[in-house]
């Protein structure tokens, strides 16, 4: 039988170093690949490789459990939050179904979870976008955006627009800098999914919360507040009328 490939982020060491030594003790089913303290770290790892457990402590500094998988364009994994996290939080995710341990972590609790893990792993996108409705966390969560730079951590709230170049796009945020990323623009409107945005254009996707005006036209063009013109495509004009009336 596969060893189940497993990953540990926890910015907690002493944390970190009890998790290991009880999964190295008790679950020898489990092959530990890594372990984090740096959920920044974690990400890029993610990012890159695959694996079939991840161990997530929510509370972390720099980017908390939520915002890690919010990050990550695909959850091919199955998921146990480690948490000493309020009341709230564990109702919520005890009704999505989603695995969990309380520190400090039991033995047992451990040994079922592991044993629980693949068939969680069913439906976990959905049951996670569900648990942040519940926790009205939607709108904090940042998205990945991986450059040649590296991976960079970004509020929907800090972009303005999405441009399309062939298979890459063009992504602009309020602070005046622009990234380069080598997805389609429908890969990134995927990874947004926000109602903030539209994509009024087969080239271009745009924030409402940065449109100045709408300027009429046979088509017409969205004014945004940096007084870009954007252009709306015929077929995109009735939503979008819709959407600023």
């Amino acid at each position: 039988m596969d060893k189940i490939r497993a990953v540990i982020v926890d910015d907690e060491e002493h944390c970190l170093d009890t998790l290991t030594w009880q999964l190295k003790t008790y679950c020898p089913n489990i092959e530990l690949l890594k372990s984090f303290q740096n959920p920044v770290e974690c990400l890029k790892y993610l990012m890159y490789h695959q694996i079939d457990l991840l161990f997530l402590d929510i509370e972390m500094p720099l980017l908390n459990g939520f915002d890690l998988l919010n990050a990550l364009p695909k959850k091919e994994f199955a998921l146990i939050f480690t948490t000493a996290y309020d009341e709230f939080a564990i109702k919520a995710i005890k009704h999505r179904a989603i695995d969990y341990l309380l520190k400090p972590i039991d033995r047992s609790e451990l040994e079922t979870a592991v044993l629980r893990a693949e068939e969680n792993k069913k439906n976990l996108e959905l049951k996670l976008a569900e648990l942040m409705k519940d926790m009205d966390m939607t709108a904090d969560l940042k998205i990945a955006i991986s450059t040649n730079e590296g991976v960079i951590l970004v509020q929907p709230d800090d972009i303005v627009r999405c441009e399309s170049d062939s298979n890459y796009a063009h992504i602009y945020l309020s602070s005046g800098k622009k990234h380069t990323v080598s997805k389609t623009l429908k890969e990134v409107e995927e990874q947004l999914d926000n109602d903030s945005f539209l994509r009024v254009h087969q080239s271009h996707l745009i924030n409402f919360r940065y449109v100045k005006k709408y300027i009429k036209g046979t088509t017409g063009h969205l004014l945004l507040q940096d007084d870009t013109e954007i252009p709306v495509s015929r077929r995109k004009k009735t939503e979008l009328m819709e959407r600023i009336t």
